[in-house]
């Protein structure tokens, strides 16, 4: 008798992310999670633009079609609703995961850090604890809401030009930005340079903070 291993197939790619900083949460109740659309990701082509509140996939929640989400070269369907416009529907097919990029399991550097700061915890982050922190800024408080905003499946990895255009400011000001967070144990960076990526963030509570007291990264 012969034996056979069967491997589950590789999920696909879609290319959105749930936006879950400066959102308007009304319209996350009345029609579904806000999303960020990749560049070039099958939802992008499929017409979905960031800022769109995912109403249904395939007649599932955003939740539910993504866990996990279905093989490379699935169709689907995306009911969406955006703003002015109304509802709309983006068709096409998963792609698979692009090639020369860090992958969901990416993990916090091995040096000492705070607890990463979870989904639900977002909004207290941000509103509640560093927009009141004496040593950072409001660009700061803006640098770290946009970077939970890119967090995906391959991680919070966007280019230092990326983050200075969202921004409206120069690179060298983003720089000084990421440095006080990093004083401040709130940000982490993981240098690409090495594989030739651009950086990884990771934003977490800081160490001492009750939120990350017994946290083993």
């Amino acid at each position: 008798m012969t034996w056979e291993r069967t491997l589950a197939p590789a999920p696909g790619y879609l290319g959105l992310t749930e936006r879950s900083i400066e959102v308007d949460w009304k319209s996350v109740a009345e029609h579904g999670p806000c999303v960020i659309v990749a560049p070039r990701s099958p939802a992008r082509i499929a017409g979905m633009l960031t800022g769109d509140f995912v109403v249904a996939i395939n007649g599932m929640t955003y939740d539910a079609f993504h866990s996990p989400l279905p093989a490379a070269g699935t169709p689907f369907e995306i009911v969406a609703w955006r703003r002015r416009v109304g509802k709309i529907t983006a068709i096409g097919r998963l792609g698979t995961i692009p090639k020369g990029s860090l992958e969901c399991s990416i993990r916090l550097p091995a040096t000492p850090s705070g607890k990463p700061v979870a989904k639900k915890e977002r909004p207290l982050f941000v509103q509640g604890f560093i927009s009141k922190h004496p040593d950072l800024k409001a660009l700061d408080t803006r640098l770290l809401s946009l970077l939970l905003n890119y967090e995906g499946r391959k991680g919070i990895i966007p280019k230092r030009a990326t983050l200075a255009r969202d921004l409206s400011c120069t690179p060298s000001t983003v720089d000084r930005s990421i440095d006080r967070c990093k004083r401040a144990g709130v940000l982490r960076v993981a240098s690409g340079k090495v594989h030739g990526r651009s950086n990884a963030y990771f934003v977490t509570w800081p160490l001492g903070d009750a939120r990350s007291d017994g946290w083993r990264g």
